[in-house]
């Protein structure tokens, strides 16, 4: 083999591979916009039952073409309680299963087509300006270069085969026994966990398979390990989470494992089916203008992939609820300290989702304005178990840079106009917290230097712990989504509100009583106090419009 056609090989593979991958990301990216969050909310309400939660799972992730995606859809929904541990395992099966159909369409003979077909999609792309016209054409545009880049993958491949070295080394992945199945899945399964996508992986098995570089046997095997590799993800996205969403994604490793190597130990008996399911021998070649190809492998490969995935499903759905009995012994005994330093239910793939993405910033964010009810903890309750109000400080701090960026991550992500307004708004909500943040602290830091406790350390308990009690009824309400109490709040915490008029009143009365130092020392607090209340009446504005929106979403 001279320069050129190393060249020529080498050119064809690395592209094909390259429009590969970039076609199943648009393609992934256009169904995700069009439908991710119908999809979402389809998840959410049919999850109660473990049957429809299973249909949900593969409905859901046969139409966004991305097990991935619903995995971390999944974890979030654990993360942020809205499912239970038993329940997310019946939708992981079923994302399983739905993934499959990415494997099936891959598989169809009509790679030709690739070209023309990403290239007419391409014309409606740019001339369009109807968003849904657009995103459709951004999906078309991924399957042709799904199809494009496969055919290249392919038609690049087929050289190797006069390489006798090469040759050598890929026959040493053979799947003829039983040690050789075994490495040919770890194989499968660090590639995919490298690459973080299993349909991915099994579009190059196929390429190399139809091209007679790998043979058709061990070319199963190897996509047995993507099943595996492809729980990398979820395992990475629960690794910060909560007990229950690490526990999920165990349940995920779990179920693929078990399958997998149930499939391992009635290999042969399954490579017979798959023969016999195609209609011929997988690994018969076929010569067509010049060129041998085998064009049985890839639709050998889709359906052993879719007959494991069925199969597997079948034998566990009976024991999801022993296996999340099992699972919920996880950390049972060991109470997760709530670290304020770090984010609790945001991570950085559910970014993919944005609506999901959304959901994880408002509630990260009430379990901030939470956290600053501490800082006044400090100052009604100190001593009590409570932590130094620096350290605190520094914590929140710390989950306020955090939140910050998520937010702006998500905002630099391709929005609706509509989440995008949502995302901003929510920053800008996290802003005022940190306004508030700060407020706190200026008062606990007053509070230690005022020295002995005195009667004007005890007026300005008075207002601290009538600012705990709103502070605290404000988190909870938004947490809630609680309407009703955030409108009585927000008139609560309003400029006119009699309460607060009340305390500058009896401030002004009683003031020639107390010394000059404490006059002072008041007349800071009432301020920082008058702007914590002005704060929390923003909140409850933005909580109201922010609840009542959601309400309308779901209607």
């Amino acid at each position: 083999m001279n320069f050129l056609e190393v060249q020529t090989m080498v050119f064809q593979a690395l592209g094909g591979l390259g429009l590969f991958m970039l076609g199943m990301h648009f393609l992934s990216d256009g169904i995700q916009i069009l439908a991710a969050a119908r999809m979402r909310t389809i998840m959410e309400r049919l999850a109660r039952n473990r049957v429809l939660g299973l249909l949900s799972g593969a409905f859901v992730t046969a139409v966004v073409q991305s097990s991935t995606l619903v995995t971390v859809m999944i974890v979030g929904f654990v993360s942020s309680s809205i499912i239970t541990l038993e329940q997310a395992i019946a939708l992981i099966m079923g994302a399983n299963i739905g993934t499959t159909v990415t494997t099936i369409i891959i598989s169809l003979p009509i790679t030709k087509y690739g070209l023309p077909f990403a290239g007419v999609a391409a014309l409606i792309y740019v001339s369009s300006h109807h968003e849904k016209i657009r995103y459709g054409a951004l999906t078309a545009i991924g399957l042709g270069l799904i199809f494009f880049g496969l055919d290249l993958i392919i038609s690049g491949f087929q050289p190797i085969r006069t390489l006798p070295e090469v040759v050598s080394f890929i026959a040493t992945f053979d799947a003829g026994s039983l040690f050789g199945i075994i490495k040919c899945v770890f194989m499968g399964a660090v590639l995919t966990a490298i690459i973080h996508s299993s349909s991915a992986m099994n579009g190059i098995v196929m390429g190399m398979a139809a091209s007679g570089i790998l043979g058709w046997q061990t070319s199963l095997a190897v996509v047995l390990g993507s099943e595996i590799g492809t729980t990398v993800t979820s395992l990475l996205a629960a690794s910060t989470l909560s007990i229950n969403a690490k526990r999920t994604s165990y349940a995920h490793l779990g179920f693929n494992l078990i399958g997998a190597t149930m499939a391992i130990a009635a290999f042969p008996l399954l490579s017979t089916l798959v023969a016999f399911l195609v209609g011929g021998n997988p690994g018969k070649p076929m010569v067509v203008a010049g060129m041998t190809s085998y064009p049985l492998a890839p639709v050998a490969i889709a359906t052993f992939v879719t007959s494991f995935n069925i199969l597997s499903t079948c034998i566990l759905l009976p024991f999801v609820p022993q296996g999340a009995r099992l699972l919920n012994r996880i950390g049972e005994n060991k109470t997760e300290a709530d670290d304020l330093s770090v984010p609790k239910y945001l991570f950085m793939k559910a970014l993919d989702e944005p609506q999901m993405a959304l959901t994880l910033f408002e509630k990260e964010q009430n379990r901030f304005l939470l956290g600053l009810t501490g800082l006044l903890d400090t100052i009604c309750r100190p001593g009590n178990g409570t932590q130094a109000p620096t350290k605190l400080l520094s914590a929140l701090e710390s989950l306020h840079r955090e939140i910050i960026d998520f937010g702006e991550r998500l905002c630099s992500r391709e929005l609706e106009s509509e989440t995008a307004s949502q995302v901003i708004n929510l920053v800008q909500l996290q802003e005022t917290s940190s306004v508030l943040m700060q407020r706190l602290c200026a008062i606990s830091v007053l509070f230690q230097q005022q020295g002995p406790e005195n009667a004007a350390m005890q007026k300005a308990a008075a207002w601290i712990e009538a600012l705990d009690a709103l502070l605290g009824e404000t988190a909870e309400a938004m947490e809630r989504g609680d309407v009703g109490q955030l409108k009585l709040l927000k008139e609560m915490t309003s400029d006119r509100a009699p309460g607060l008029e009340a305390i500058r009143q009896r401030y002004l009365e009683d003031g020639e009583h107390f010394s000059i130092k404490d006059r002072q020392f008041l007349v800071k607090i009432l301020g920082h106090f008058e702007g914590c209340i002005w704060m929390l009446n923003i909140l409850a504005q933005a909580g109201m419009h922010s609840t009542g929106r959601d309400a309308a979403d779901r209607t």
